[in-house]
Order: structure tokens, then sequence, then C-alpha cells
């Protein structure tokens, strides 16, 4: 598994406001995230980034460049973006500007460093699994909704030398 900074710098337009934002600072850095699972010599890499979308294009370039780096074949790849409001604009939206080109290439560098990473950072693991709750619907009364469930399953990589704790929106949750 491993990580790197996609945070965009001051000024990158963001996307999910529906008017033209340029970004000003950071509260919380955004990341790309990828974990490469082996079984039986198959290999599959997953990889999450913090983005409101991403493209066609960026998706086959960024397999193109794992399958590149790490070997693993890019139908064996899966790119997703957490869809959160407060990342950089990474297609055309209506009312909020085009996507930022410098940005998205500078992405495809990041990307091509996750990959050299994820690939150095080998390990013997075992899968383990936690619940942890998190209440994102909140009602105007400050309450749970009573419309969405707030248990949310973890699922994490334990590594042969050392033991693994988890976190999701700052407690700690336990093995199950």
């Amino acid at each position: 598994a491993a990580e790197v900074d996609i945070t965009p710098p001051n000024g990158t337009p963001m996307a999910g406001y529906y008017a033209m934002r340029p970004s000003t600072g950071v509260l919380d850095p955004i990341f790309a995230k990828a974990i490469v699972v082996e079984q039986d010599g198959r290999k599959v890499a997953i990889v999450a980034l913090d983005l409101t979308y991403t493209t066609r294009p960026v998706v086959v370039a960024a397999r193109e460049l794992i399958a590149a780096r790490t070997g693993i074949a890019g139908d064996h790849v899966m790119i997703s973006a957490t869809h959160t409001h407060s990342g950089p604009c990474t297609i055309r939206l209506e009312g909020c500007g085009d996507r930022d080109e410098a940005y998205t290439a500078w992405l495809a560098t990041r990307l091509q460093q996750l990959a050299a990473t994820v690939r150095a950072g080998v390990a013997d693991c075992v899968p383990v699994v936690f619940e942890g709750r998190l209440d994102l619907a909140i009602d105007r009364r400050g309450q749970p909704s009573a419309h969405t469930d707030p248990r949310l399953a973890v699922i994490g990589f334990q590594r042969a030398d050392g033991g693994f704790a988890g976190e999701v929106a700052g407690r700690r949750v336990q093995r199950l």
C-alpha cells in the first residue's frame, strides 16, 4: 500500500461549488492511495483518488503508468474517485469552469510516483476487517438521520512484521 499527496496549489479551480472558486489554502491535504493484492501470482491494484471526478483519459494513463512501473496489467487496476466536493476541478463543470490542465498533468506525475512507491513497498500481509461508526447525515436538530446507516466497514491489511491500527473519522476502530 502507498499514498501520495495530490493537494493542488493555491489558485487551482475547485469543483463542487457550482461557481468558479479557486483554492485559497489547505485545511486537509488530499491523497491518491493504492493497494496491491496478490494471490496465486495474480496481482490487482486498487487506487482511490481524493477528487470529485476522474476521467477516462486519466484512468487510461494511470493504468499505463502503473503497468509500466509494476507489471500489473492495466485491466487489473481499478481507479476511483472519492467524490470530495473540496477537490480540484478535473472535468468541465457547468458554471464552475474547466479543469486545470497544469494540475491534471502534475497529477499524472504523482500517480507515477505512487506506482513506484507501491512497487517498492511490497510486504506479506493478511486482511483484517474493522467496523466503525460514521454519522455523516445529521438532521437540522443535530441528530443522526434515520435514513442512513452509520455503520462503516473498513478493510485493512496487517503486515507480517507488526500490528495494524485503524481509525475512522478520528475514532479508533476495533478488529472484528
